[in-house]
């Protein structure tokens, strides 16, 4: 990354059925933000399929939106 960055980023494993997951199955997770109101997340399929979706809050959670492959 280059340039100057405030906020944290943290990577996770989502587990099959986790309830708001994009569907039932394993997901990586990056989460972002400023460290306060306004996260971010992008989470990639682990099983094959290479799905990748997005999603941010503010002041409530947006819906998952696929990025195109």
């Amino acid at each position: 990354l280059q340039g100057e960055y405030e906020g944290d980023v943290q990577i996770y494993r989502i587990e099959s059925g986790a309830s708001n997951a994009p569907s039932a199955t394993f997901w990586s997770c990056v989460v972002f933000g400023n460290g306060s109101n306004v996260t971010g997340q992008i989470v990639g399929h682990y099983q094959g399929t290479g799905d990748a979706f997005w999603r941010g809050f503010n002041s409530s959670w947006g819906s998952w939106r696929q990025i195109e492959n």
